[in-house]
C-alpha cells in the first residue's frame, strides 16, 4: 500500500491489465496520492510474483479482487473506497460490483478485446473460453 503522508479516510484499489502487474499500476499513483488517497496496488492472479493460474480476463479476478476488498475494510473500517482498473483491471473491477459495495469505479477498458484474446491464445496455445457468471460459455478458436 502506498499511503498518503496526510492521514485520509479515502482509499483506491488499482487494478493493472493483462501481462502487466503491480508495477504498471503505479503510474496512477501520484494522481490519487494528489487527491488524498490512499493506493493499494497488487499484482492480479497469473501475474507478477504470483503463481500460474487460470486468467479469466476478469471472472476469477473479480473473485480475488472480492477477497482484497474485503480485506480492505476489514483493516481499515468505515471508508471511502474506490476502484480503478486498467484493460482486464476495469473488467474486473466491473465484474466485482455484483457483490461489492465502493463508492466509485473508474476504469480505462480493453483497447481491443480481439487482439487480447489472440495474443492470450499466442501465448497458451490452446482454445481460449470466456466464462459469464451467468452461465454462458463461449469458446474462442484462432
Amino acid at each position: 500500500m502506498v499511503k498518503n503522508p496526510i492521514p485520509s479516510d479515502k482509499y483506491v484499489i488499482i487494478s493493472h491489465g493483462f501481462k502487466s502487474n503491480r508495477y504498471g499500476a503505479v503510474k496512477y499513483v501520484d494522481s490519487y496520492i494528489d487527491l488524498g488517497f490512499n493506493c493499494i496496488i497488487y499484482d492480479m492472479r497469473d501475474h507478477g510474483e504470483n503463481a500460474k493460474a487460470t486468467v479469466s480476463l476478469g471472472q476469477f479476478e473479480s473473485e480475488d479482487l472480492y477477497k482484497l476488498i474485503e480485506d480492505t475494510y476489514n483493516r481499515y473500517g468505515m471508508i471511502k473506497l474506490g476502484l480503478h482498473g486498467e484493460s482486464m483491471g476495469a473488467a474486473t473491477s466491473l465484474m466485482v460490483l455484483l457483490k461489492a459495495k465502493v463508492d466509485f469505479v473508474w476504469r480505462c477498458g480493453f483497447s481491443n478485446l480481439y487482439d487480447l484474446i489472440y495474443k492470450a491464445y499466442d501465448i497458451a496455445k490452446t482454445p481460449f473460453v470466456l466464462q459469464c457468471k451467468c452461465g454462458y460459455e463461449v469458446k474462442i478458436r484462432i
